[in-house]
């Protein structure tokens, strides 16, 4: 894991009340696609966490998780958001499994529902947006994940958003609504 920390004066007036963190993800190579690319844990089928799993991202998240709670806004009580795009979003929401986070934001990821219960997750508010022509990660992905969360009373505010021309990436209009969720 590698950690960059941002000015938040000098990333824009967006986030000048926030202390951000970029995480990256280890480089992999996948064998299904034969190509490298940043990945938090080896993805082989259709995007399912196995043991193996869930133990390369229970080691990453706690190096992650040490950085957080090592932080004195952490430590005096500031509140916790997280973000993530693809197999980042997964991340987003396992570090939620552990610490109580305030807002989360998920763009073109997916979460395997059966690890999503109330007693099992932190999240008080969430941001999901999907691009319509996601081809990695279809849009149904997010659809399951959406219908999910809302049965859980523990999350108190869910906004989920289709982007009908973007495919697995992030676009303005994104970030423009999570810019708008995070000050609403």
């Amino acid at each position: 894991v590698s950690q960059s920390r941002y000015d938040p004066l000098s990333d824009g007036p967006y986030f000048k009340d926030y202390d951000l963190y970029s995480f990256s993800a280890p480089v992999r190579v996948s064998r299904r696609l034969n190509i490298k690319c940043c990945s938090w844990y080896t993805w082989e089928r259709d995007f399912d966490l196995s043991q193996d799993n869930l133990h390369e991202l229970a080691y990453l998240q706690n190096q992650i998780l040490s950085i957080i709670k090592d932080n004195p806004l952490y430590q005096n009580g500031a509140p916790i958001c997280t973000f993530g795009f693809s197999q980042g979003g997964v991340m987003a929401i396992h570090i939620a499994r552990c610490i109580p986070v305030h807002k989360a934001m998920i763009l073109g990821s997916f979460y395997p529902l059966e690890y999503l219960t109330e007693s099992a997750i932190l999240i008080s508010e969430i941001f999901i947006g999907h691009g319509e022509r996601d081809l990695i990660v279809p849009f149904y992905y997010a659809q399951k994940l959406h219908t999910h969360l809302k049965q859980l009373s523990t999350i108190k505010k869910i906004v989920y958003s289709l982007y009908p021309d973007l495919g697995h990436t992030i676009s303005e209009k994104q970030m423009e609504d999570i810019i708008y969720f995070l000050k609403n």
